[in-house]
């Protein structure tokens, strides 16, 4: 897996607005770049940081302060040099991301969703590819799951590269080395489409999220076998909701304390979990044990 540790995936309920208060604010002026650029829907010849003055797109790189500001570089993942940015002490997190024309990585197509976001699977920085340097790509990227901070997404295509907006980083997936991207990011509050467990892909072929990837069989097992949990986290959200975050027996408080009771005595299929609202209930860790 190239070094990269199981992590937490994205954080529930993430937003724009939240994601603001993380980073330094020439990021959210580049994430105002790709919101435009998403808007205006024109192709780049070449990524932003290699385009010539004769270019058409010449006109449309981000400038701060009368001074261009790179939203790309060569490397898949990009983030500004501290020379540029002062980056919070805690964590630096990527500005952007691009797949290559080259197809140095297994990059899957966006897979467009009836809900109208789309689903990027992006291959993680890998030692094996030429040119490699160790410059911690991959936990730019984490920092930004772990945190709700979106990156800004560049998909190449025989015409140019399309900007296809902001994208959260939902998770990672260990079978194929993937970031799961999921976007178009927009301004605002929470947005109910995002879901760390990926709810929106619960019915979707498995087949599809391998489009145009090698993975063995047992690959695909195992992530079928993972898919199996998808819906868990929001059905989780949505009935901690209803009891308005609190225990059902002592009135408990504490997320940290709180966990789903799920008392039946025939088994609910886990693709139906709207049945089982009726006997499940938020209750604290000592409550839980007393039931």
């Amino acid at each position: 897996m190239d070094g990269i540790a199981s992590s937490a995936p994205l954080i529930a309920r993430p937003s724009f607005d939240r994601a603001c208060s993380f980073v330094p604010s020439e990021y959210v002026q580049a994430w105002e770049w790709f919101l435009r650029e998403e808007q205006r829907g024109g192709l780049w010849d070449k990524l932003p940081h290699r385009t010539n003055a004769d270019s058409p797109q010449y006109p449309f790189r981000l400038t701060i302060d009368s001074e261009l500001f790179p939203v790309s570089r060569d490397s898949g993942i990009f983030w500004p040099g501290r020379r540029r940015v002062k980056h919070p002490r805690e964590k630096t997190f990527a500005l952007s991301v691009h797949n290559s024309k080259r197809g140095a990585y297994p990059d899957v197509p966006p897979l467009y969703l009836e809900d109208g976001t789309w689903v990027l699977k992006y291959s993680s920085q890998s030692a094996s590819v030429e040119n490699w340097r160790d410059q911690d790509y991959n936990q730019k990227m984490i920092n930004c799951m772990e945190c709700g901070v979106p990156v800004g997404v560049f998909f190449a295509t025989s015409a140019g590269y399309k900007v296809l907006g902001l994208a959260f980083v939902e998770r990672y997936e260990p079978e194929n080395s993937w970031f799961v991207l999921h976007g178009p990011v927009h301004k605002g509050g929470p947005d109910a489409r995002f879901f760390p467990d990926m709810s929106y892909m619960k019915d979707a072929p498995i087949a599809a999220e391998f489009s145009g990837a090698p993975a063995s069989d047992d690959e695909k097992v195992r992530y079928a076998l993972r898919r199996e949990r998808i819906g868990q986290q929001r059905f989780r959200t949505q009935l901690f909701e209803a009891y308005t975050g609190r225990c059902a027996v002592s009135g408990c408080n504490v997320d940290e304390a709180l966990e789903l009771r799920i008392s039946r005595t025939t088994r609910v299929p886990s693709r139906r979990l709207s049945a089982t609202v009726s006997c499940c209930a938020a209750t604290c860790t000592r409550c839980s044990t007393l039931i």
